[in-house]
């Protein structure tokens, strides 16, 4: 795409990198956290408060970057290039992605009035796929992971993006986009771990608590049974 340099930072390029900063935190910040709020602390009741707030944040700072992108290509004379001969793939992308995240929050706004109809047993593995729960909160569950996909391979774009349409002529300084994927392959890394733990530390800890249970039943039968004989006792 060729463009005019400028020097220093039009009203464009601030207007872009204001977009690339909401972009990143909802990205990097607000919408990993709620997921993993949501794999490590449902044991906890502030888990979901938690995710709620997250959630909204990350709806958020999807709206205004949305927004402050729509303010920044219009101002460069050549339509919202949505379509037609200006058309751009980040451009598209980021609109598809914009609804899709907006949806998702109506989405997960409905699962929090189901509610699960059947734990698991105590000693299987992935409660999350075996528990008996509301089709809108399976959906919510799926479509979240996905949009979490969605929204790295979109800042990764805009990484790219940044490089083609700067009026200043800069490019994205290396260490961004290094520091890009370190967060991306931590916060992956931190999902995957969740559910392998999961996995193995769920009927660890369920074996454990019927234990705890039989060795208290066993203790209060002894104790009985000892109150007994002592009541007979001349």
């Amino acid at each position: 795409m060729s463009k005019e340099i400028t020097s220093g930072w039009d009203f464009h390029d601030k207007f872009i990198i204001i977009h690339a900063v909401f972009a990143s935190m909802a990205t990097l910040l607000t919408a990993p956290l709620a997921i993993l709020a949501a794999r490590y602390f449902r044991r906890n009741r502030s888990w979901f408060l938690a995710h709620a707030i997250l959630q909204t944040l990350t709806c958020l700072f999807v709206i205004i970057a949305f927004v402050l992108s729509a303010v920044a290509v219009r101002s460069s004379g050549n339509g919202w290039q949505f379509t037609g001969p200006h058309m751009d793939l980040h451009h598209d992308f980021g609109l598809a992605v914009f609804i899709l995240v907006l949806v998702e929050g109506v989405i997960g706004l409905l699962a929090h009035y189901t509610r699960t109809l059947q734990f698991p047993g105590a000693t299987r593995a992935f409660p999350t796929l075996t528990a008996r729960k509301s089709p809108v909160r399976r959906i919510h569950v799926a479509f979240g992971i996905i949009i979490a996909g969605l929204l790295y391979a979109l800042l990764y774009t805009g990484l790219n993006e940044w490089d083609m349409v700067s009026d200043a002529g800069t490019f994205v300084p290396r260490g961004v986009r290094v520091m890009f994927w370190i967060i991306f392959a931590i916060e992956v890394a931190a999902y995957a771990v969740g559910w392998t733990r999961e996995a193995i530390l769920r009927p660890r800890r369920a074996r454990a608590e019927a234990e705890s249970v039989e060795k208290t039943d066993e203790s209060g039968s002894t104790q009985s049974k000892s109150e007994a004989r002592r009541s007979f006792m001349p």
